[in-house]
C-alpha cells in the first residue's frame, strides 16, 4: 500500500525514537517543487538530532533526462537553507546543508543487493556483491573522496 503518511504517524515514530534513545536524522532534498517551503515548525516538532538539507543533484540514468524540470539554482538552495535556519531550535537539531558540489564523490552507500556504491556527476558506480568478493575488494571498486567526506561533516558524534 502506498500513499501519504500522516503527520500523526510520523510524530509517533519520532517519539518512539526519542523514548528509546534512537538517533533521528531527517534528509530533505530541495528541488523545484519544494524550494519555497518553510519546514522549521515541523522539524522543531520532530526534534531530529541532524537535519540534512541536500540540493537535488543529477544522477546519470536515473534523473538526468528530467533534471531540468526539478533543478534549483545555488541561490534558490541557499535561500531555502537560510529561510529554514530561522526559528530552528538548534539545541535539538543540527542543520547540515549540502549543495551538489559537496554531495558528488563524498558518499559511500550500500544498496539492497549488498553492493557498495558511490555517486558522482557521471552516475552511480557499483561494486561487486560484498559477500562474493569481500569488503576490501568491493571498496576498491568505488571512489569516495575521504577529504571531501570530512569537509562536508560526514564524521560526527551522535552523543548529546
Amino acid at each position: 500500500k502506498t500513499g501519504v503518511i500522516s503527520q500523526d504517524k510520523i510524530m509517533s515514530f519520532a517519539e518512539v525514537c526519542h523514548q528509546n534513545g534512537i538517533f533521528l536524522k531527517i534528509n530533505t532534498v530541495v528541488c523545484r517543487f519544494n524550494k519555497d517551503e518553510k519546514m522549521t515548525d515541523f522539524i522543531n516538532l520532530m526534534r531530529p538530532k541532524r537535519w540534512k538539507v541536500l540540493q537535488v543533484s543529477p544522477v546519470k540514468y536515473q534523473n538526468d533526462k528530467e533534471f531540468d524540470a526539478v533543478r534549483v539554482s545555488d541561490l534558490e538552495f541557499r535561500a531555502y537553507v537560510e529561510r529554514n535556519r530561522e526559528g530552528l531550535n538548534e539545541s535539538h537539531t543540527d542543520l547540515v546543508s549540502e549543495d551538489t558540489e559537496h554531495i558528488s564523490d563524498s558518499y559511500l552507500m550500500m544498496d539492497l543487493r549488498g553492493r557498495f556504491y558511490s555517486a558522482n556527476k557521471e552516475g552511480h558506480k557499483y561494486s561487486p556483491h560484498i559477500l562474493e568478493v569481500g569488503v576490501e575488494a568491493a571498496l576498491k571498486e568505488v571512489q569516495v573522496d575521504e577529504e571531501k567526506f570530512r569537509r562536508r561533516g560526514g564524521e560526527y558524534s551522535v552523543k548529546g
